[in-house]
């Protein structure tokens, strides 16, 4: 929770990155084998509330999709998913918005 001389906020706005059922707003490194996975970024809310992101101003989003391609959008309706196939290597996906980076790390491995 964050204290304003007297304004109490403790909800906000993170960039989330997930790969299949593991979501991070923070660096995080994943490991996975045999399996192909689903990498996706997105905005949303540090607590599961309804939100309507429509009412923030605007502002940008960049992303970069472990290929290198640089995707900078609208960061209120932007939603990137990008799929790995099982191989040997590791991937990283990056968001970057607001003086906030994070990065996830993909660690895979074909057997």
């Amino acid at each position: 929770m964050i204290n304003y001389t007297g304004v109490l906020i403790d909800t906000w706005y993170v960039l989330q990155l997930s790969a299949n059922d593991f979501n991070t707003t923070m660096n995080a490194t994943k490991n996975f084998t045999n399996e192909k996975v689903n990498l996706t970024y997105k905005l949303t809310t540090n607590k599961d509330i309804d939100n309507d992101q429509s009412l923030l101003p605007y502002f940008e989003v960049t992303v970069i999709l472990p290929n290198g391609t640089s995707i900078t959008k609208d960061i209120r309706n932007t939603v990137i998913s990008y799929l790995l196939n099982p191989s040997n290597n590791t991937f990283d996906m990056i968001a970057v918005s607001d003086d906030e980076n994070i990065s996830l790390t993909i660690n895979m491995a074909k057997k």
